[in-house]
C-alpha cells in the first residue's frame, strides 16, 4: 500500500541533505557494491562511503536533472564524442537535453532519457572506482546497472511469501516474524482518527537503510533483529537502535541474501517452504543444496520517484 504518511515518516532517517525546491529529492544512489554514487571535480565514482556532500544528489522531477549537492551549479551530464557515450558533471542548464535521466528505482536503474538505451554504469573492477555510461542491459548480465536509494520501502519476498510481522500497533514490545501470504489491503486509512486501526499491509512492508544497515517494520517502527548469533538463532523485532549491534543487516545484491554485518557469515534463513519461524544460519553459496531458503527479492512499493 502506497501512504504517503508511511513514506514521510521514513524519510526522517534520510540525511542532512536539503533540496532547494519541492520539486527536488534528495538522494544518496548505491551501486551493488553498496559503494555511493559522489562527484569529484566533475568525474564521476562509486567508491566507498565518505559521508559527504558529494555523495548527494538532487533529482529534479520536471528537468529531470540529477544536481550535484556538493557543486549545485553543476548537474550529471552525459554526451556523445568519438562514437561513445560520456558522463560527467557540467553546467546545469534546464534546456541540455545531456542532462535528463530517467530515475526508475522500482527497477534499479538510473537511464538516459534523451540519449538512447544509454544507462549509468559502476564496473566494480575499474581501478579508481570510475562511474560511466554503458549500453543498458539486464541486471542479469551483471551488476553493473544495479542502483539503489539510500532508503528502500518494500517487501522482502521469497516466492509468493513476504516477511511478516505479527505486532498491529506502534509500541517498543518485540515481535515475532514469519513469511506469509500477501495480506489483503484494508480500506483507506484514515490519518485524523488516531483510533483508527493501521493497515495491515504495513505488517508486510519493511524500511531498509542502507546507512544504519537497519530493516524497519513500517507498522510499528521496530527492527528486525538478531540476539542469537549461532545456527537456528532467533531473529524477532526490537526497539530500533542505531548502536544495537543486532540490528545490522546488508542485502546483499549478486546472492539476494540478507546478510548480518556483526554476526558475520550468518543470513536470514527459513526452515523450510512454509516460511515459519526465521532465523539465522551460516550462509550458503549459490552452489548449496538448501542456498534457495536464504534467497529473498527485494520488491520497492513505495518511491518517490513515481
Amino acid at each position: 500500500m502506497k501512504s504517503t504518511a508511511c513514506f514521510a515518516a521514513a524519510l526522517s532517517l534520510v540525511g542532512s541533505a536539503v533540496p532547494a525546491s519541492a520539486n527536488e529529492v534528495a538522494w544518496r544512489f548505491y551501486s551493488a557494491q553498496d559503494y555511493p554514487l559522489s562527484e569529484w571535480y566533475s568525474n564521476l565514482f562509486a567508491d566507498a562511503k565518505k559521508d559527504n556532500m558529494n555523495e548527494w544528489w538532487l533529482f529534479n522531477k520536471d528537468t529531470q536533472q540529477l544536481r550535484s549537492n556538493s557543486n549545485q551549479r553543476e548537474c550529471l551530464d552525459a554526451y556523445p564524442k568519438d562514437g561513445k557515450y560520456w558522463v560527467h558533471t557540467w553546467a546545469c542548464d534546464g534546456a541540455n537535453p545531456n542532462q535528463r535521466w530517467h530515475v526508475d528505482m522500482a527497477n534499479h536503474r538510473i537511464q538516459h532519457a534523451t540519449h538512447p538505451n544509454v544507462c549509468l554504469d559502476a564496473d566494480p573492477t575499474a581501478p579508481q572506482h570510475q562511474a560511466q555510461v554503458w549500453e543498458c542491459h539486464s541486471h542479469d548480465v551483471n551488476k553493473n546497472q544495479y542502483w539503489s536509494v539510500v532508503q528502500e520501502i518494500g517487501h522482502l519476498q521469497r516466492k509468493d511469501l513476504l516477511l511478516t510481522t505479527t505486532k498491529t500497533e506502534r509500541n517498543d514490545t518485540a515481535g515475532d516474524i514469519s513469511f506469509a501470504a500477501l495480506l489483503p489491503k484494508d480500506p483507506a486509512e484514515n490519518p485524523s482518527d488516531p483510533n483508527a486501526p493501521l493497515p495491515a499491509a504495513w505488517r508486510q512492508e519493511w524500511d531498509y537503510n542502507r546507512d544504519f544497515h537497519q530493516v524497519r517494520s513500517v507498522i510499528d517502527y521496530n527492527c528486525l533483529d538478531a540476539y542469537e548469533p549461532w545456527n537456528g538463532g532467533r531473529v524477532h523485532t526490537w526497539k530500533c537502535g542505531d548502536t544495537n549491534e543486532n540490528q545490522k543487516w546488508q542485502y546483499d545484491v549478486y546472492t539476494n541474501q540478507l546478510r548480518h554485518l556483526t554476526h558475520k557469515g550468518y543470513c536470514l534463513d527459513i526452515n523450510d517452504e512454509t516460511g515459519a519461524r526465521p532465523h539465522l544460519w551460516q550462509c550458503h553459496p549459490p552452489t548449496h543444496n538448501f542456498y534457495s531458503l536464504q534467497k529473498f527479492d527485494l520488491f520497492q512499493t513505495i518511491s518517490s520517484f513515481n
